[in-house]
């Protein structure tokens, strides 16, 4: 996992791709610029939708970074090789009065 501290650089100097795996309804409360909403439940049927991240940083982002645990499994078993999870998830970020997006 990466603190958000961490996640920030991988994003700024790394060009991480960050992959929101909450409901509709949580991500509806805010969330991180230019992150990809892909539900966990619809996270099977839409990889293909990530393929082009395959060998950049991809770091999942949940509520409380326990959801994106299982993700990450599912990202490693289909071949992205940089997968991380954001430590603490949106709660976290939240926490330490870092940027979201709210609609």
């Amino acid at each position: 996992s990466v603190s958000p501290a961490e996640a920030t650089r991988l994003i700024n100097k790394e060009s991480a791709a960050l992959l929101d795996i909450r409901t509709k309804k949580e991500w509806d409360t805010g969330y991180i610029a230019n992150s990809r909403h892909i539900p966990f439940a619809e996270l099977d049927k839409r990889i293909i939708e990530l393929e082009k991240l395959k060998d950049k940083p991809v770091i999942i982002v949940c509520n409380l970074g326990q959801t994106a645990g299982s993700a990450g499994k599912t990202l490693k078993a289909n071949g992205f090789t940089e997968v991380m999870r954001l430590a603490g998830g949106i709660t976290e970020w939240k926490a330490q009065h870092l940027p979201i997006v709210k609609k």
